[in-house]
């Protein structure tokens, strides 16, 4: 009975180590976050202040494009600091830095799919049909996944588990993630005096051109997703 046990808990460790490892690190950082927000007694509005000063610093910009990068790894909001980002450096800049820094966080999360999720047996003929055709139509599926706001990081790991081209997976999600972080940046560059609570304003000219860059891509989305021609491939 021993042996057996042993020889399976042997087998698991063996077959699923870099998942253990990736969970572990995982858990370990959220109760860090978790730990240092409660113990220094956080709030979001704190929480945006601090970040809004460590990204106005000298290296700010590094440290933003570090931080964001690492969004995969550790679950920081995108969202959230898309609109740090407007709120930092304005919509210009802040699209570039964001746009740029997006990209790169997509990969780190295709390649996290790619090592801890790709050797899962897929035994099911649906299964089968379906992989065979995103790979076969990653960059549409990526595109599209993208300008409907899919899950950012969801859609990364998918894709790096089901190992599709890494060449059409950043360019779909270059092209399609354009518009959510231009939406994100201007609801951030619609935000004025953060740090005074009693004259904090909004801009609604930037709010409103968010809803409508958002609008306009879910409406894109499933344009191309009704229109786009799907060929080479069998259908699922």
């Amino acid at each position: 009975m021993y042996h057996t046990l042993h020889s399976f808990v042997r087998k698991l460790l063996d077959e699923h180590k870099i998942r253990l490892i990736t969970g572990i690190v995982w858990l370990f950082t959220s109760l860090l976050i978790l730990g240092f927000l409660h113990r220094y007694h956080f709030n979001p509005f704190k929480l945006a202040n601090v970040l809004h000063d460590l990204f106005s610093t000298r290296y700010g910009m590094l440290l933003y494009i570090l931080i964001y990068s690492l969004g995969a790894i550790v679950s920081f909001s995108a969202a959230a600091l898309s609109i740090i980002a407007g709120m930092v450096y304005g919509l210009g800049l802040g699209f570039v830095l964001t746009q740029f820094s997006s990209v790169i966080t997509a990969i780190v999360g295709y390649y996290l799919g790619l090592f801890v999720f790709s050797k899962e047996n897929i035994k099911s003929s649906f299964a089968t049909k379906l992989v065979r055709y995103l790979r076969a139509h990653s960059f549409q599926a990526i595109l599209i996944s993208r300008l409907l706001f899919f899950p950012f990081d969801l859609v990364s790991y998918v894709a790096g588990a089901l190992k599709v081209d890494l060449k059409k997976f950043v360019l779909g999600t270059a092209l399609g993630s354009i518009p959510s972080v231009i939406a994100y940046v201007s609801f951030g560059a619609s935000i004025q005096n953060i740090h005074d609570i009693r004259n904090f304003k909004l801009q609604p000219e930037f709010i409103l051109f968010g809803l409508i860059i958002i609008l306009c891509s879910v409406a894109l989305g499933k344009l191309l997703r009704t229109y786009m021609p799907f060929k080479d491939s069998e259908q699922i």
